[in-house]
């Protein structure tokens, strides 16, 4: 044991010391990027900017297409004593999910469902954007604010079916973000699919990330005749928006996170406190706001848990392929995902604790939008895209300086960051949130939470 603590102290300080050879002496990052590139077909040409309405309408081909594989599936047994998700999807559950979903599960009831929300699209740098445009009701809000609210992976604007109602009408909705106080603003929301992802069409040219994301929905938003706006995200959503609050801050009022990383890259401090605050916490951390997990186990929990990206980071068409031919293939992989991103206990249970926060309607409705859109692959393109984006390592190390909002909940993929280090690469935050529950999918998992923190960061800036 003494030899490994050695070791990873050696390890330890030699990082330490390349970050801080890197970072000695240089000022804040800029991002640039171009203010324009083309993601479409063929020669570049300008923009379709017409704004039209769009009805969610699946093929009834398509859904027979679907029946007919998810008849013709091939299973395999799981190991004897494999009887939870610790090698992944249990198969034995799976049988479950696929049972449900040939015999109880009704997709044109959840298609009405989402279209009982007005659904848009409109091109941008040659791509067809889909978005969710939901207002409140006319005339009962003192104030009505934008709000850019982004998703991510392996989720879709679904995942805010739940908490849309609870930010364009909270007094409609019978909900108090403050108490016993009534709210006096409400929110008017804007929700684009990524494109690759939902009803987006997908790039046909490399190059899409999480950046050009962020310039394309910062033009959307100022298409729909918004100068200024506030954003929330968690996953890639997060990444979008920071994006989007460096390139253009002028237009970002605020920015409301529930996943957000300081990477080193962002300032040497952040290393030399993760290593010094594994062996001696008190050091390194204001009271109270250590890590549970040390540097070692952070560690090991990023190699368990971080396999899907190394593959859709490298090789997204290969994995894609497949999950694109297989409904209950594509199944497995995503919802794998909403058992431990929720709860990384869930994955001691033989059913994946799936069923804990979610229906299976729910799940296989998020599921639905991959297969029926045929974008699994496009939207793992975007994990290549992102780490190969030369601008990357700039947006990672960028200061964001309008103000802040971050809601830690607390089965986070990964841990929380505490507020001493997020602040190293949010420099105006002005909000920071223990939430008492929670995991990855906030907006689906745990709307009223998610929506009560937002309304209080935005009431402060107002106040």
């Amino acid at each position: 044991m003494g030899k490994v603590f050695t070791l990873l102290v050696i390890v330890s300080v030699a990082i330490v010391a390349v970050f801080i050879g890197k970072r000695l002496g240089q000022p804040d990052e800029v991002l640039r990027v171009p203010e324009r590139e083309w993601f479409g077909t063929g020669e570049e040409r300008k923009d379709d900017t017409k704004i039209e309405p769009f009805t969610i309408a699946v093929p009834e081909e398509t859904l027979k297409d679907l029946r007919r594989r998810l008849e013709q599936t091939r299973f395999f047994e799981p190991l004897e004593d494999a009887k939870n998700f610790q090698y992944g999807f249990n198969t034995n559950y799976l049988r479950e999910v696929h049972k449900y979903w040939l015999t109880s599960y009704d997709w044109r009831r959840q298609e009405a469902t989402l279209n009982s929300f007005k659904h848009f699209k409109t091109e941008i740098e040659g791509v067809k954007v889909h978005f969710i445009h939901a207002k409140p009701p006319a005339g009962k809000y003192k104030r009505v604010l934008p709000l850019l609210l982004v998703h991510g992976w392996p989720g879709s604007v679904y995942e805010f079916y739940k908490i849309l109602p609870l930010l364009t009408d909270p007094l409609g909705s019978k909900f108090k973000p403050f108490g016993t106080t009534d709210v006096d603003f409400a929110f008017e929301v804007i929700a684009p699919s990524i494109p690759g992802y939902g009803w987006s069409e997908a790039p046909k040219k490399t190059g899409f990330g999480p950046i050009a994301a962020g310039r394309v929905f910062s033009k959307l938003m100022v298409r729909l005749g918004f100068q200024q706006f506030y954003c929330q995200g968690g996953d890639w959503g997060s990444i979008i928006t920071t994006a989007t609050a460096i390139i253009h801050p002028e237009r970002v009022l605020g920015l409301h996170l529930n996943m957000f990383m300081a990477s080193p890259a962002s300032n040497p401090a952040i290393i030399v406190k993760m290593v010094v605050g594994s062996f001696l916490p008190s050091l390194a951390y204001d009271a109270g706001e250590a890590p549970k997990m040390g540097f070692g186990a952070t560690f090991l929990n990023v190699i368990k848990e971080s396999g899907y990206m190394h593959l859709q980071a490298t090789k997204p068409d290969t994995v894609g392929f497949s999950l694109n031919d297989s409904p209950l293939g594509l199944a497995a992989y995503i919802l794998e995902k909403f058992s431990s991103w929720t709860h990384p206990a869930y994955k001691e249970l033989p059913d994946g604790g799936l069923t804990r926060q979610y229906t299976l309607d729910e799940l296989l409705t998020n599921v639905m939008i991959y297969w029926t859109s045929g974008n699994i692959a496009s939207s793992q393109r975007f994990y290549k895209e992102c780490f190969a984006d030369p601008n990357y390592e700039a947006l990672d190390r960028a200061p964001v300086k309008v103000p802040v909002g971050a809601a830690a909940f607390p089965h986070e993929l990964m841990e929380p960051q505490p507020k001493s280090i997020i602040r190293y690469k949010y420099h105006n935050l002005t909000r920071y949130t223990i939430m008492p529950r929670g995991g990855h999918f906030a907006a689906f998992e745990e709307p009223k939470l998610l929506a009560t923190d937002l309304f209080a960061f935005v009431n402060d800036l107002h106040n």
